[in-house]
């Protein structure tokens, strides 16, 4: 729950609760130990080795401006045919007229 506005007088609160599920049956701690293994990933690491990579990190690059930029013409196109979709439509139909 939080206040309309924050303050100091009323802060954010809130109530989580553990699901059913884990309160009924538990976590399967030996299959979440073999899933880690098999997958090379660790069970219940301490706090401090949470986020260590362990040396395990590729380097990589990625250029998203020509994708970015093409998504840019693009929407730009589509915006602009809606915009005068209208006076397109009039023209064609004008144009068909004329035609025969």
């Amino acid at each position: 729950m939080r206040p309309l506005a924050d303050s100091r007088a009323f802060p954010e609160v809130g109530f989580y609760r553990q699901e059913d599920e884990l309160m009924e049956y538990g976590a399967n701690d030996q299959l979440l130990h073999q899933v880690a293994q098999a997958t090379g990933g660790r069970y219940n690491p301490p706090l401090n080795h949470v986020f260590d990579a362990g040396g395990r990190t590729i380097p990589a690059t990625l250029e998203l401006w020509p994708g970015l930029l093409a998504l840019a013409i693009l929407l730009n196109v589509v915006e602009l045919v809606l915009r005068k979709w209208r006076g397109l439509w009039e023209g064609l139909r004008w144009w068909r007229v004329a035609a025969l």
